[in-house]
């Protein structure tokens, strides 16, 4: 009898450990997988407004001050109080908001207003603020089933990195065939620009409702949560509480990369549409490619030339993809400019973290680095703009500007390279 009831209690407890697997492997699938869709949509809104801006102003300057308001407003509206903006969120109140924000749009397209300035400025600012909330509220929830046993923390950061650059792959390769399939000589040219965004913004606010009200209905509450790291309140230490050299040039070293990112989508654009006459596939095929070869650079490590080898490469690169009349050249190379970059913005932030002393350096360095990023972005934005404009260079220019900006770096990796020598 007592053997009976030892083998019928063990056999109930494997059937629960089973579920219990079973429920988290559930809810880890659900939540990678809307990862992925959340990314692709951003992604194919991101370029469909950032190709139509120049598509149909034909205007560099408006192309780069557009982007610019986009990347300035949330960062100055946050930091200067005037509108509480959380970066982390719970994941039904992302939902929420981003709900709020696509209805707005699809407003915006319903009104045949979204392909004028104030309908590419609506959503470049959108565009703006999803980016600042979205990213660190995934990451604060993928650390959560970390730190609750769901998956080793490892584990978590590998699968968010590869779920966020499948979804940027597909919505950039997806973005350039709607884009070719709603221009005046696609398949759907009926539908326009208006009509695309329409369907996004439908596509997005029902996958966010299914999300939030629906898949993670009962998943967040607000007892019992970990708070995130950037809600965490960093116990001050009193020595070395300023920035060292070193680190500033490191945070100057981010802050150029920011700027090649900006040069590369404003630069991208002119080229393909007012010099090389490409079509929107290959502007589609040439960011996923880019975000291909940026996501290896997570996984593939250069031990003894980590920044003098991917900046020879991105100069390289730049040129290459610059001057070549080949669509097919074009997007291969995208893949070295993709990987050289985020190869020396990981060395970059791995060398902050080693010579990060103190939690307040951390602070410093955090809010230093994140400023030179969004200011050099905007500047970048703008500056090439103007450049590329009829009453300066012309967009002829854009040939030679891309690669200008990567010898640029590779000169501060050399400067930067020698004063590290020296310290």
């Amino acid at each position: 009898m007592c053997t009976e009831y030892c083998i019928s209690l063990k056999v109930s407890i494997l059937k629960c450990r089973h579920g219990g697997d079973g429920v988290r492997k559930q809810l880890m699938f659900r939540f990678y997988g809307l990862v992925v869709v959340l990314y692709l949509s951003d992604m194919v809104l991101f370029l469909s407004n950032l190709w139509n801006v120049y598509r149909i102003t034909s205007s560099s300057v408006f192309l780069g001050v557009s982007m610019a308001l986009g990347t300035l407003t949330p960062y100055f509206l946050k930091k200067s109080g005037l509108i509480r903006i959380k970066s982390s969120l719970r994941l039904v109140d992302l939902y929420k908001r981003r709900i709020i924000i696509y209805s707005l749009l699809i407003l915006i397209a319903l009104f045949h207003y979204a392909d004028s300035p104030f309908g590419f400025i609506a959503v470049s600012i959108s565009i703006g603020y999803l980016s600042l909330i979205t990213l660190s509220t995934l990451e604060t929830y993928n650390t959560k089933l970390a730190l609750k046993g769901y998956i080793s923390a490892q584990k978590a950061s590998r699968i968010m990195q590869t779920v966020v650059q499948i979804g940027a792959f597909l919505g950039a390769a997806l973005s350039g065939y709607l884009l070719e399939a709603t221009s005046l000589r696609g398949v759907a040219a009926g539908v326009g620009y208006n009509g695309l965004i329409a369907a996004l913004c439908v596509f997005d606010i029902i996958v966010s409702l299914v999300a939030g009200y629906v898949i993670f209905r009962d998943e967040y509450s607000a007892t019992g949560v970990v708070p995130s790291a950037t809600e965490k309140k960093l116990t001050p230490m009193p020595q070395a509480d300023r920035l060292s050299l070193e680190l500033k040039l490191l945070c100057v070293c981010i802050g150029l990369i920011g700027f090649h990112i900006c040069a590369y989508n404003t630069l991208a654009t002119i080229l393909f549409q007012s010099v090389k006459n490409f079509s929107s596939e290959y502007y589609g095929l040439c960011s996923a490619v880019a975000g291909v070869g940026a996501f290896l650079a997570a996984f593939i490590k250069i031990p003894h030339f980590e920044f003098i080898l991917p900046a020879l490469m991105l100069g390289m690169a730049d040129l290459i993809f610059s001057t070549t009349q080949s669509p097919y050249l074009a997007v291969v190379f995208c893949f070295f400019i993709g990987f050289s970059m985020n190869t020396m913005r990981i060395n970059a932030r791995k060398h902050m973290i080693e010579a990060t002393q103190t939690e307040t350096q951390a602070e410093l360095v955090g809010s230093y680095s994140g400023m030179l990023y969004t200011i050099s972005q905007s500047a970048g934005y703008v500056i090439l703009g103007l450049l590329t404009s009829p009453a300066l260079m012309g967009p002829q220019a854009a040939i030679y500007l891309l690669p200008l900006i990567g010898l640029i770096i590779f000169i501060y990796v050399l400067f930067l390279l020698a004063r590290r020598a020296k310290v």
